[in-house]
């Protein structure tokens, strides 16, 4: 696993010691927002999440994981990111 980067964002403020995050959002767009750079740093270190997606929002889901540089081929079985 990747050595873990000092900091990782969460809707505009970094995280240090703890990286668990619960939040409430009023859009999906309001979600992603906040949230894309926390996903996007926790896996160019290596962590591993699980995304909970409304069947009919999975290709839109990762759509916007490749949009911030998400390699959905480096995480695992391709299974695991396609729709």
């Amino acid at each position: 696993m990747n050595r873990p980067p000092a900091h990782i964002r969460f809707g505009g403020c970094e995280l240090t010691r703890s990286r668990h995050v619960c939040a409430f959002f009023n859009s999906p767009d309001e979600a992603y927002k906040s949230s894309m750079s926390f996903i996007s740093e926790g896996f160019a270190c290596g962590h591993k999440a699980v995304h909970f997606v409304n069947p009919g929002s999975i290709g839109s889901h990762l759509e916007r994981l490749q949009c911030e540089g998400v390699d959905k081929g480096s995480r695992g079985g391709a299974s695991e990111m396609d729709e």
